[in-house]
């Protein structure tokens, strides 16, 4: 159990850093696989952000985003 609103999956994993985590749901997994994920800081936001993944086509600016390869 993450908290009283997000439960975790068995198959789920969780990625923690600086206090935060990032769960990423067993339908995600694929997509992700050999992704780097980076925890970011700001002055406006600390976020997970996609810094590399080399089954994106496209990807957003702000890094939280992409488009999977076909």
């Amino acid at each position: 159990m993450i908290d009283n609103n997000n439960i975790k999956e068995d198959e789920d994993i969780i990625i923690e850093k600086d206090h935060a985590k990032l769960v990423i749901d067993k339908v995600s997994i694929p997509f992700l696989d050999g992704a780097v994920i980076d925890y970011k800081t700001s002055l406006i936001r600390n976020a997970f952000q996609v810094a590399a993944n080399e089954k994106a086509e496209l990807s957003c600016s702000c890094g939280t985003s992409f488009s999977p390869k076909k």
